[in-house]
């Protein structure tokens, strides 16, 4: 196999098992009393900082055109909003089912695809849309107290906000030649002044940093899900598209869900295995290419 097709689907296997660690450190920093909003603030503000630091530590250029500025902004926009919709969906679910929601996305991206740039959408898309959403009404039927409407809807523009990134990190021709370490870092720091703002707009206000324990959990969202995964994300993209990297996102929910099993006790229902199993098996549908197609996405 060509070694950047090796590349690209390495980064992203290593991209979705990443993402799919949110839940784990984010639930604790929940427990300590932070709200999502500031969570999500140090969050970005500490990965910012940790990328930033190693793109100067391997002399790699953060200079960018003005023209691309706009690109750039919309970029962090939606990264703000999948964070945040994410944050606050999980927070009122278990993690395993929250991530299996999440994974609606790919989808997404098939659909925003067809209508706005003319790809096209197969019948058995449009019939793996449908048995997806299937599966997540199995979900939603996991147990009492496991899910709530509002938590699955938050979930949902989550999803369309990632899926919407995706699509920009392919079809945007501003972002073309812009490597995945700085075009993730500028992404990252225009999306820092929403985070503040929503802080801020919070009943709560603005929130410290409440123990050393909180700290650590803190650095490893900023490493894990958001500067390893993010920056592995526009990686896999590149090489092999944004529908094979789709599919490895099949790792995303999986990890959440071992991760909910073995540290936070959550249990395991006959509806939420099942519907699990429909909404990755629809998924996989949906993004599965032809084999002899070659070219990547």
């Amino acid at each position: 196999m060509d070694s950047r097709l090796v590349k690209g689907y390495l980064s992203g296997i290593l991209s979705a098992v990443a993402y799919g660690t949110n839940p784990l450190f984010g639930k604790r920093l929940f427990q300590e009393g932070m709200t999502p909003a500031a969570v999500l603030f140090y969050r970005y503000l500490l990965a910012a900082l940790i990328l930033g630091g190693y793109l100067c530590l391997t002399r790699q250029s953060l200079a960018f055109s003005r023209k691309k500025l706009p690109a750039l902004t919309l970029a962090g926009v939606l990264l703000f909003f999948s964070g945040l919709f994410w944050f606050m969906g999980f927070r009122e679910m278990h993690s395993g089912i929250g991530a299996t929601i999440l994974f609606v996305y790919p989808a997404l991206v098939a659909v925003t695809m067809f209508l706005f740039f003319g790809e096209r959408c197969s019948g058995r898309t449009m019939a793996g849309c449908l048995v997806a959403l299937g599966g997540v009404a199995l979900l939603c039927l996991g147990g009492e107290g496991q899910v709530t409407l509002r938590g699955v809807i938050l979930v949902l523009l989550s999803a369309l906000s990632y899926a919407l990134y995706m699509v920009e990190l392919k079809v945007s021709r501003a972002l073309q030649g812009l490597a995945a370490g700085p075009l993730t870092f500028h992404a990252m720091a225009l999306s820092l002044p929403l985070f503040f703002l929503s802080m801020v707009l919070t009943p709560e206000g603005i929130q410290g940093i409440p123990s050393a324990s909180a700290w650590g959990d803190l650095l490893g969202l900023a490493l894990l899900p958001s500067f390893l995964s993010y920056t592995l994300l526009a990686v896999s993209i590149a090489l092999v598209g944004p529908t094979k990297t789709a599919i490895l996102g099949a790792l995303e929910p999986l990890t959440a869900v071992i991760l909910g099993i073995l540290v936070f006790r959550e249990p395991v229902t006959w509806q939420g295995v099942l519907g699990f199993l429909v909404v990755m098996g629809a998924m996989l549908c949906v993004i599965h290419q032809d084999k002899g197609e070659s070219s990547p996405g």
